[in-house]
């Protein structure tokens, strides 16, 4: 065959198979489902095929379709939940974290209409937050915390674009803020 006649035949086999597109990865996620309470449905994902599932879904029949009401995720792939939401109609109630992987929830977030509209940190590790964020419009607008452990709130912080615009303490833990920064 001549090196004409080749370049064409050539350019032809090679343009037919970028028309197929690249060959598809093998990948096959193993996803189970079985009854879960209140008449849920509950699948699971296991994204790296090692036998442990990474995401949960459940599932619920409302109003005549199947629907998201909660989610869980093992975000480190240890076996254990690390991250697990509510939802209502598929749109996100709250959303609680462990962010740190010791087993217990250190934030949660909360959500009106799907937007987040204010989380709570347990900073310190005592089992109780003690940091609570309040956002509008996607930005924090204020910022309450609890700098003593005592489980009242006694700092608060007022933001706007700049950054913090007023900080109020409360010294004496009477509930009244003692010191003003504007």
């Amino acid at each position: 065959m001549s090196a004409t006649l080749l370049s064409p035949l050539l350019a032809y086999a090679i343009g037919c198979a970028a028309l197929q597109g690249p060959a598809e990865p093998e990948y096959h996620s193993a996803i189970t489902e079985r009854p879960g309470p209140d008449g849920m449905v509950i699948s699971s994902i296991d994204l790296d095929e090692d036998g442990v599932p990474e995401v949960h879904n459940y599932l619920k029949f409302i109003e005549g379709e199947r629907q998201l009401v909660r989610k869980e995720l093992d975000l480190n792939r240890d076996g254990q939940v690390d991250q697990t939401s509510w939802y209502e109609h598929e749109v996100i109630l709250r959303r609680e974290m462990d962010d740190d992987f010791d087993g217990t929830i250190d934030r949660t977030d909360h959500f009106l209409d799907g937007t987040r509209v204010l989380t709570e940190t347990d900073d310190d590790d005592n089992g109780a937050p003690d940091n609570f964020r309040y956002f509008v419009n996607g930005a924090v607008e204020r910022r309450e915390r609890d700098t003593t452990g005592d489980g009242r709130v006694d700092t608060w912080e007022y933001f706007e674009s700049a950054g913090v615009a007023r900080i109020g303490v409360d010294e004496d833990a009477d509930g009244v803020i003692d010191i003003r920064t504007e």
